[in-house]
């Protein structure tokens, strides 16, 4: 791209954007430009808006999954699954033969141009599902969720659990048609896949035309519960574009947590010393390119990938260089990344140096473009197209994802740095460096214990490769890749002395290559607990309805399961990795929505004798208290209660709090330490009185420190 072209550039076209957050609801807008549908079958969840609005109504409410699922999520006014507004850049754009617009903006709230016709959205956004939600039921109530759209196997494209389809008609004369979507199986659940297919439908011809996009950071599902204050801002970021030279295999952009340069020592990854040291930020979101077509076509069959597109790569404060994009569109493209060029890039192509490769351990220390204000973003162009004619196709396609530690070895990872036994990771390419670039600088400060946690971060990078391998080896397939059984129905339920867990799928004990079940668990809802294995069944496990009781539980701990159905991939299936073959795959985790909880309960007593009250003293910022996982941390347990049981709370000065009615044959009951008005009690010292059935009646007094 030359310069002369840049400045002949007359149109600026903001022309699709699609918002992608966290989310389990969607606001009713009536609208069709505003329309929303969920993605949430991996890692990955989304909401897409029919025109691509940034600033969509939506709430990350309900249904989020216990933290070390590992969602990741791009905030709600991100575009394009993780990435703004795509930006159309044409030249010369006639509305009439003697009209020529010296510079147009659109405005992506209302999709319109200021003065002129409205865009149409020609077919209006659509959801198709592999599988619906299976049913979790919950000590008797049913986990609401919201449906992901229509179950209809023969819409998905290949053996993707989810597509999400939409199409617009611009009134500039660009149609673009957008599909999304997502898989659930293990190996291909850490991306979702992008496509834009953008025709000329015009009868002008098109000339000088680039694509640009922005990207930035993600929200994660850990880091949050217990809060930890005091750390690092996580839009900290080393950011590194791979694909410029002419030996890299890949087209990927990707972000790791960065050092803070105002805070002595190392702070890479976050780690959280008052929470034993656990790594909040060990993972690398990533934007990954697929296919750019090199030219325009008319014949599917004829379209190339061009690798050497994204043409043009940069970071920079988020708003900094867009805005003056329509002044200066020299600043928006080749000039910003040609102010710090990458070294040995190819020829014609413009990527700026990699902040991780620039020589310093400061992230900022290589650009003023970039600051510790938060908020920076990584810029792309693709192109230019000299003609686009009308008829013509330009097909564009990528990945948004995550890679990352998982959370039981960011956990073991911050635990082993505060204690001193951390190690070396194994299978680094380079023990000095590892899987950082080799002009590398550690954080100024360092320790040993240091660099060797942050050549564990390292290894996520590696990570980022693999999972952009998958990827395209899923593509190069037809996005066929062994896709996931259906997921069970599950009942959990609470009893004296265990936790049952039913569950049943025929569809999946149907299927020839049924390879069993398995049930996980996790107990609290804080971030350092995770979910494990403990219970697993063989492929003669058929028919009916299956129960499993836990008798492996803690009276008062909170927990939460689900079950998931597994088959085994064709040794032979050559669509599938080879690492994969002859493997089992499990249902998709995102069918089970897991956000309720089944307290443990205990067998009830024949009298009131023994009635226990735990913790007391209460104090909120207690571990034992924290790790039984109670909502906000309130829950005071009252043991040894007999099966019906009127329990009083009072305070000092004998008002009273709240009553209590337990009717259940456990022997054990949990307050939430809210009033009977719904305010949280304060600090200071409570009596309880227990009344049963039978004129019994007992007295416990207990403190509460918040």
């Amino acid at each position: 791209m030359n310069n002369s072209f840049l400045k002949d550039l007359k149109i600026k076209f903001t022309i699709f954007v699609l918002s992608v957050t966290l989310v389990c609801c969607v606001a009713d807008i009536a609208a069709q430009g505003f329309e929303t549908e969920l993605l949430k079958t991996g890692r990955i969840w989304a909401v897409a808006t029919a025109t691509g609005h940034s600033q969509a109504s939506v709430s990350p409410a309900a249904g989020w999954f216990p933290a070390d699922f590992n969602v990741c999520a791009y905030g709600g006014n991100e575009g394009n699954v993780g990435t703004r507004t795509v930006t159309i850049y044409l030249r010369n754009y006639q509305f009439s033969a003697d009209s020529v617009i010296e510079k147009l903006g659109v405005n992506p709230m209302d999709a319109r141009f200021s003065g002129y016709e409205t865009g149409v959205i020609l077919d209006r956004i659509k959801s198709y599902v592999r599988y619906d939600y299976a049913d979790n039921i919950v000590v008797g109530e049913k986990v609401q969720t919201v449906s992901l759209g229509q179950v209809d196997p023969g819409k998905i494209i290949g053996t993707s659990d989810q597509l999400v389809t939409v199409t617009y008609q611009y009134p500039i004369g660009i149609k673009a048609e957008r599909k999304v979507f997502a898989w659930s199986q293990v190996n291909q659940d850490d991306y979702i896949v992008v496509e834009f297919i953008f025709t000329n439908e015009s009868d002008q011809v098109f000339t000088d035309v680039m694509f640009a996009q922005e990207w930035g950071l993600p929200d994660y599902s850990w880091g949050q519960n217990p809060p930890v204050s005091g750390l690092t801002s996580p839009s900290y970021a080393w950011w590194h574009y791979y694909g410029a030279m002419e030996a890299d295999s890949q087209r990927v952009y990707y972000a790791y947590h960065a050092d803070d340069p105002q805070q002595s020592g190392d702070t890479m990854g976050r780690p959280a010393f008052t929470q034993e040291g656990r790594l909040i930020n060990p993972g690398a979101p990533f934007w990954g390119f697929l296919h750019v077509s090199k030219q325009p076509y008319i014949n599917p069959a004829m379209d190339e990938d061009d690798p050497l597109q994204p043409i043009t790569t940069y970071v920079a404060k988020s708003g900094e260089l867009s805005g003056a994009a329509d002044a200066d569109f020299n600043r928006a493209y080749g000039e910003v990344a040609d102010q710090n060029p990458m070294p040995g890039a190819i020829p014609g192509t413009h990527h700026e140096i990699n902040n991780d490769e620039a020589g310093s351990p400061d992230f900022q220390d290589f650009s003023p473009n970039v600051t510790l204000q938060s908020g920076v973003r990584a810029y792309i162009a693709c192109g230019p197209y000299e003609q686009w004619a009308p008829g013509e196709s330009i097909r564009y396609i990528y990945v948004v994802g995550h890679a990352g530690l998982s959370l039981p070895l960011a956990t073991e990872i911050g635990k082993k740095l505060i204690d001193g036994t951390i190690e070396t990771p194994s299978n680094l390419p380079d023990l000095d460096k590892g899987f950082f670039p080799t002009n590398f600088v550690f954080p100024t400060g360092a320790s040993e214990k240091d660099i060797l946690k942050d050549l564990w971060l390292s290894t996520v990078i590696d990570s980022v490769h693999k999972i952009m391998y998958r990827a395209r080896w899923n593509m190069s397939h037809d996005w066929n890749v062994p896709g996931t059984p259906p997921p069970p129905n599950v009942e959990i339920s609470a009893n004296p002395g265990f936790v049952e867990v039913k569950w049943s799928c025929p569809e999946v004990e149907a299927m020839n290559n049924f390879a069993g079940y398995r049930i996980l668990r996790r107990k609290s809802n804080m971030d350092t607990a995770f979910f494990k294995i403990i219970q697993t069944f063989s492929a003669d496990e058929t028919g009916g309805e299956h129960i499993y009781q836990d008798t492996d539980v803690q009276y008062g701990g909170t927990y939460y399961y689900y079950v998931q159905s597994a088959i085994k991939v064709d040794e032979n299936n050559f669509d599938a990795l080879p690492e994969t073959r002859g493997k089992l795959l499990w249902s998709g985790r995102g069918y089970i929505a897991t956000s309720m909880n089944v307290v443990a309960k205990k067998g009830s007593a024949s009298d009131l004798s023994d009635v226990v009250i735990a913790p007391n003293p209460y104090n909120f910022n207690d571990p034992v208290v924290q790790n039984l996982g109670a909502t906000g941390q309130r829950r005071i347990l009252f043991f040894n209660i007999t099966a019906y049981c009127e329990i009083d709370i009072y305070t000092e000065n004998g008002d009273h709090v709240v009553q209590i009615i337990h009717d259940h044959p456990s022997g054990s009951e949990d307050w939430d330490m809210l009033t009977k008005n719904q305010q949280v009690i304060a600090s200071g010292v409570y009596i309880a009185v227990f009344k049963d059935k039978k004129g019994g009646v007992a007295y416990r007094k207990f403190a509460v420190a918040r």
